[in-house]
Protein backbone atom coordinates (compact mmCIF):
# COMPACT_ATOMS: atom_id res chain seq x y z
CA UNK A 1 0.00 0.00 0.00
CA UNK A 2 1.36 3.32 -1.07
CA UNK A 3 0.45 6.37 1.06
CA UNK A 4 0.67 9.85 -0.37
CA UNK A 5 0.72 12.81 1.92
CA UNK A 6 -0.02 16.32 0.75
CA UNK A 7 1.00 19.30 2.78
CA UNK A 8 -0.80 22.49 1.95
CA UNK A 9 0.48 25.84 3.02
CA UNK A 10 -1.71 28.90 2.59
CA UNK A 11 -0.09 32.27 2.20
CA UNK A 12 -1.62 35.10 4.13
CA UNK A 13 -3.85 37.04 1.75
CA UNK A 14 -4.20 40.68 2.54
CA UNK A 15 -7.18 42.46 1.00
CA UNK A 16 -6.98 46.16 1.76
CA UNK A 17 -9.98 48.33 1.05
CA UNK A 18 -8.60 51.44 2.65
CA UNK A 19 -7.27 54.42 0.74
CA UNK A 20 -5.03 53.01 -1.95
CA UNK A 21 -5.92 49.40 -1.23
CA UNK A 22 -7.34 49.10 -4.74
CA UNK A 23 -4.58 51.31 -6.07
CA UNK A 24 -4.61 55.00 -6.76
CA UNK A 25 -6.02 56.78 -9.75
CA UNK A 26 -3.20 57.90 -12.05
CA UNK A 27 -4.50 61.47 -11.65
CA UNK A 28 -4.21 61.28 -7.84
CA UNK A 29 -0.65 62.60 -7.85
CA UNK A 30 -0.25 62.93 -4.08
CA UNK A 31 -2.03 59.61 -3.27
CA UNK A 32 -4.60 61.05 -0.87
CA UNK A 33 -7.48 59.27 -2.68
CA UNK A 34 -8.94 62.49 -4.11
CA UNK A 35 -8.27 64.24 -7.39
CA UNK A 36 -8.36 67.79 -6.13
CA UNK A 37 -6.56 71.13 -5.91
CA UNK A 38 -3.48 69.53 -4.34
CA UNK A 39 -2.98 67.34 -7.40
CA UNK A 40 -3.59 70.35 -9.64
CA UNK A 41 -0.94 72.25 -7.66
CA UNK A 42 1.56 69.44 -8.18
CA UNK A 43 0.81 69.37 -11.90
CA UNK A 44 1.11 73.17 -12.14
CA UNK A 45 4.46 72.99 -10.33
CA UNK A 46 5.83 70.90 -13.20
CA UNK A 47 4.15 72.93 -15.96
CA UNK A 48 6.15 72.77 -19.20
CA UNK A 49 8.89 70.86 -17.37
CA UNK A 50 9.80 67.18 -17.61
CA UNK A 51 6.73 64.97 -17.32
CA UNK A 52 7.38 62.98 -14.15
CA UNK A 53 3.72 61.99 -13.71
CA UNK A 54 3.13 60.23 -17.02
CA UNK A 55 -0.54 61.13 -17.38
CA UNK A 56 -0.29 61.61 -21.14
CA UNK A 57 2.43 59.96 -23.18
CA UNK A 58 3.61 62.07 -26.09
CA UNK A 59 6.83 62.88 -27.92
CA UNK A 60 7.35 66.16 -26.06
CA UNK A 61 7.48 64.45 -22.64
CA UNK A 62 6.55 67.64 -20.78
CA UNK A 63 3.61 68.53 -18.54
CA UNK A 64 1.15 70.42 -20.73
CA UNK A 65 -2.54 70.78 -21.61
CA UNK A 66 -2.86 67.11 -22.48
CA UNK A 67 -1.89 66.14 -18.92
CA UNK A 68 -4.22 68.80 -17.53
CA UNK A 69 -7.10 67.40 -19.59
CA UNK A 70 -6.59 63.94 -18.13
CA UNK A 71 -6.45 65.34 -14.59
CA UNK A 72 -9.59 67.41 -15.20
CA UNK A 73 -11.43 64.33 -16.45
CA UNK A 74 -11.12 62.76 -12.99
CA UNK A 75 -11.65 65.97 -11.03
CA UNK A 76 -13.15 65.39 -7.57
CA UNK A 77 -13.10 61.60 -7.96
CA UNK A 78 -13.22 59.94 -4.57
CA UNK A 79 -11.54 56.60 -3.98
CA UNK A 80 -11.42 56.09 -0.23
CA UNK A 81 -13.50 52.91 -0.18
CA UNK A 82 -12.65 52.12 3.44
CA UNK A 83 -14.77 54.98 4.75
CA UNK A 84 -17.90 53.23 3.50
CA UNK A 85 -17.80 50.85 6.48
CA UNK A 86 -17.17 53.60 8.99
CA UNK A 87 -20.13 54.45 11.27
CA UNK A 88 -19.53 58.15 10.51
CA UNK A 89 -20.10 57.61 6.78
CA UNK A 90 -23.64 57.89 5.48
CA UNK A 91 -25.05 58.00 2.00
CA UNK A 92 -28.00 60.29 1.60
CA UNK A 93 -31.28 58.74 0.50
CA UNK A 94 -31.75 60.84 -2.61
CA UNK A 95 -29.24 61.90 -5.18
CA UNK A 96 -28.99 65.55 -6.01
CA UNK A 97 -31.22 66.78 -8.83
CA UNK A 98 -28.27 68.11 -10.82
CA UNK A 99 -26.19 64.92 -10.39
CA UNK A 100 -26.92 63.88 -13.95
CA UNK A 101 -24.50 60.95 -14.08
CA UNK A 102 -25.38 59.60 -10.59
CA UNK A 103 -21.81 59.57 -9.28
CA UNK A 104 -22.71 61.32 -6.01
CA UNK A 105 -21.31 64.78 -6.79
CA UNK A 106 -22.37 67.68 -9.00
CA UNK A 107 -19.31 68.60 -11.06
CA UNK A 108 -17.99 69.14 -14.60
CA UNK A 109 -19.12 65.68 -15.69
CA UNK A 110 -22.73 66.65 -14.97
CA UNK A 111 -22.21 70.00 -16.67
CA UNK A 112 -21.02 68.14 -19.77
CA UNK A 113 -24.27 66.12 -19.82
CA UNK A 114 -26.28 69.32 -19.44
CA UNK A 115 -24.47 71.15 -22.23
CA UNK A 116 -24.66 68.12 -24.52
CA UNK A 117 -28.45 68.43 -24.39
CA UNK A 118 -28.56 72.26 -24.32
CA UNK A 119 -31.80 73.65 -25.75
CA UNK A 120 -33.12 70.17 -26.37
CA UNK A 121 -36.90 70.35 -26.35
CA UNK A 122 -37.44 66.81 -25.06
CA UNK A 123 -39.55 66.99 -21.93
CA UNK A 124 -38.20 65.37 -18.75
CA UNK A 125 -34.99 63.92 -20.12
CA UNK A 126 -32.41 63.57 -17.35
CA UNK A 127 -30.60 66.81 -18.22
CA UNK A 128 -33.88 68.74 -18.22
CA UNK A 129 -33.73 69.03 -14.44
CA UNK A 130 -36.90 71.09 -13.96
CA UNK A 131 -38.86 69.12 -16.61
CA UNK A 132 -40.11 72.36 -18.12
CA UNK A 133 -39.59 73.23 -21.75
CA UNK A 134 -36.05 72.84 -23.04
CA UNK A 135 -32.73 72.32 -21.28
CA UNK A 136 -31.99 75.94 -20.52
CA UNK A 137 -30.81 78.49 -17.97
CA UNK A 138 -33.36 77.32 -15.41
CA UNK A 139 -31.70 73.89 -15.40
CA UNK A 140 -28.28 75.53 -15.26
CA UNK A 141 -29.44 77.58 -12.28
CA UNK A 142 -30.41 74.41 -10.41
CA UNK A 143 -27.01 72.92 -11.21
CA UNK A 144 -25.23 76.05 -9.97
CA UNK A 145 -27.18 75.86 -6.69
CA UNK A 146 -25.98 72.26 -6.16
CA UNK A 147 -22.47 72.76 -7.56
CA UNK A 148 -19.89 70.50 -5.85
CA UNK A 149 -22.46 69.22 -3.38
CA UNK A 150 -22.19 65.52 -2.61
CA UNK A 151 -24.78 62.88 -1.79
CA UNK A 152 -22.62 61.24 0.88
CA UNK A 153 -21.27 62.61 4.15
CA UNK A 154 -18.22 61.59 6.15
CA UNK A 155 -16.88 62.68 9.50
CA UNK A 156 -20.15 63.11 11.36
CA UNK A 157 -20.06 62.71 15.13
Amino acid sequence: MHITQYIVRWDFVKFDTYCGGFGYLPEDLNHDCYVDEFDLGMLAGQWLAEDIYGLFEDDEDIVNWYDFTILAGSWQDYRNWGNWNDPNFIELDALLDADLNDDGIVNLKDFAVLTDNWLSGENCIRSNIDCLGAVDYEDLSIMVDEWLQISWLYGLN
